[in-house]
């Protein structure tokens, strides 16, 4: 979801998740959580995006951190 998330933010895109009562929105880099008055039973996930931008999933994983005790080396195959 963390990708999801970047992706979409990225892209200028819309996420949202429902699931119980909360209730998780991304839109324009803006990030809501909702505590909802009534109960979901299960999990509903929307995702919007423009089909016509760009999405560089490179830079979405060079802009998360390292794993502790790992550097860029242990990624050279």
């Amino acid at each position: 979801m963390a990708v999801a998330r970047k992706l979409l933010e990225q892209n200028k895109g819309f996420l949202l998740v429902l699931s119980g009562d909360e209730a998780f929105s991304s839109q324009a880099g803006i990030a809501k959580r909702l505590k909802l008055k009534s109960g979901w039973r299960g999990t509903l996930l929307v995702i919007e995006w423009d089909l016509d931008a760009p999405m560089d999933i490179k830079a979405v994983y060079e802009s998360f951190p390292l794993p502790e005790g790992m550097n860029e080396d242990d990624f050279n195959f």
